[in-house]
């Protein structure tokens, strides 16, 4: 029973919102790797105040975390080098911040590589994941296992959140406990879809990255600047994954072709349609 409903929006606070349409997805959707069904139709909505986009008639939260747990990341997100699938922008900036010794908590793992990219730069790593299976797959590979964001404070340098933080339903609650987690000077880096990119904002409900059922907020830049006790020191433009970005003939003359067949939903990415962003502390 997908009856959830945003009452404002999480990040700015606004309760105006416009319709952007019905989503297009509903009978026999994947949710992870278990196949689901929706009673109701999934609707897009748009925050006047910040542009975040928000899913109506969503999963319940704590169906949504039950799905989570159950889930098998290793059929829906496969392991692969993240040096490989990494956009060339996202991983310059991500590789100044890796530093030898340097504490890496990524949060929502999956079977990513990422934490093994970063201790083979000499960082120490830690994962936080909800999925019994993922969290098994992280222990396996060497990788600390963080049972709880109740931990010890000021304990890491980098905390990640690479494709987390459209799945969150109270991102400023989430938020605040990483933001006790920083070390001095830490930062916090968020890997999102871009709801401000042109791509998004031409496409609308049809948008890609809006077509999963655990996609519930999907904020902007503009949002990111409301989550209280942090601030924004960098953003970079870039992509879901390199494969996206086809040579650029190859990738207009496709978009073009599905967009005069009424198809295009923002694939292949021609411009840039996610977003890196790195915060602070606002008194660190």
């Amino acid at each position: 029973m997908n009856t959830f409903r945003f009452s404002h929006c999480p990040y700015c606070r606004q309760d105006r919102m416009t319709f952007v349409g019905v989503l297009g997805y509903r009978d026999r959707v994947k949710f992870g790797s278990l196949m689901i069904e929706l009673a109701e139709a999934p609707e897009l909505f748009r925050c006047n105040g910040c542009g975040t986009l928000m899913t109506m008639n969503a999963i319940p939260p704590e169906e949504a975390l039950d799905l989570y747990r159950r889930s098998s990341s290793g059929e829906r997100w496969t392991t692969e080098k993240f040096g490989n699938i990494a956009d060339r922008s996202t991983l310059q900036a991500l590789s100044g911040a890796l530093m030898p010794g340097k504490r890496v908590l990524d949060i929502g793992s999956g079977a990513s590589d990422f934490l093994t990219f970063a201790r083979d730069r000499g960082c120490r790593t830690f994962a936080f994941e909800p999925s019994r299976e993922s969290a098994e797959i992280q222990r396996e590979r060497g990788h600390e296992i963080v049972a709880s964001l109740d931990g010890p404070a000021a304990a890491f340098d980098l905390i990640t959140l690479f494709d987390v933080v459209e799945h969150l339903y109270d991102p400023r609650a989430m938020f605040a406990s990483l933001r006790r987690l920083l070390a001095q000077g830490g930062r916090i880096a968020v890997l999102t879809g871009a709801p401000q990119s042109l791509p998004a904002r031409f496409t609308g409900a049809k948008w890609w990255y809006v077509q999963y059922p655990e996609h519930v907020c999907v904020p902007t830049l503009k949002a990111l600047r409301h989550l209280p006790g942090l601030a924004v020191i960098k953003k970079v433009a870039t992509f879901a994954k390199a494969g996206y970005r086809l040579p650029v003939r190859e990738a207009w003359s496709i978009a073009r072709n599905r967009y005069r067949a009424g198809e295009y939903d923002g694939l292949p990415s021609v411009v840039s349609d996610h977003q890196l962003v790195f915060l602070k502390e606002v008194n660190a």
